[in-house]
């Protein structure tokens, strides 16, 4: 629905051929984030972190130094 109501913004076509139009809008937008994508992709396969280990350190959440047991104002 999101890139038919993008492509309706630029486009006079309706029903079947709107849907047409916003699937290329989005075909277009995933090819121009593709070879981020890919470097993400190698950098964490180079880190060895499958999507298992990524999870649990997703649902982990930030490092808090007060988890630490240290102040951040600490001198």
């Amino acid at each position: 629905e999101h890139w038919s109501a993008k492509a309706f913004e630029s486009s006079d076509n309706r029903g079947k051929l709107l849907r047409r139009d916003g699937f290329t809008l989005a075909e277009e937008r995933y090819a121009s984030y593709k070879p981020i994508l890919e470097e993400v992709e190698k950098i964490l396969a180079e880190a060895g972190l499958d999507e298992e280990e990524m999870r649990r350190s997703a649902a982990a959440g930030p490092v808090s130094p007060a988890a630490s047991g240290q102040s951040r104002n600490r001198r």
